[in-house]
């Protein structure tokens, strides 16, 4: 990857600008990615909190552009939980693999950080969804503002 530094004129000066030649496009801070118990071919490793280890697609199945919102609520037994609502092309996408994926990890990381890998349960088709897991209030917080993020941000 080569990065060129450029400055453009401005009425009030010179900005400086990076330019990524070759980069491929948009890279996006937040990724989700679809992942198995076991290694394979093309899989990346990735561990998981306990010891364990999940091995990642490279496909990134939504990133934050998908994401409307991402808010901290209690589930049934009053543990900390992770309500998202998705945009309509999120929606549709989150469809579609959630349908063709039951039972399988859905991880998602920040710049390449793991933040949850939560087992896609049943098809979620409306938009909405609700990860739980075994996180405190500020871990869920953490990971609800870092989802919530806009795209850019």
């Amino acid at each position: 990857m080569l990065s060129r530094r450029m400055s453009f004129p401005l009425l009030w000066g010179m900005i400086p600008l990076l330019i990524c030649v070759g980069c491929g496009g948009y890279r996006p801070h937040l990724e989700m990615r679809l992942a198995e118990d076991f290694a394979g071919k093309d899989l990346e490793r990735i561990d998981l909190a306990g010891g364990e280890a999940a091995y990642l697609y490279p496909e990134v199945v939504l990133d934050e552009r998908d994401i409307l919102t991402a808010e901290v609520v209690a589930d049934e037994s009053g543990r900390p939980s992770i309500h998202v609502e998705l945009t309509h092309a999120g929606r549709q996408k989150f469809a579609r693999v959630t349908s063709e994926n039951v039972g399988r990890r859905l991880a998602m990381l920040y710049e390449g950080e793991l933040l949850s890998a939560p087992t896609i349960r049943a098809p979620i088709i409306h938009g909405k969804a609700i990860i739980t897991g075994d996180f405190n209030l500020a871990e869920a917080r953490r990971i609800a503002e870092t989802i919530g993020r806009p795209a850019g941000e």
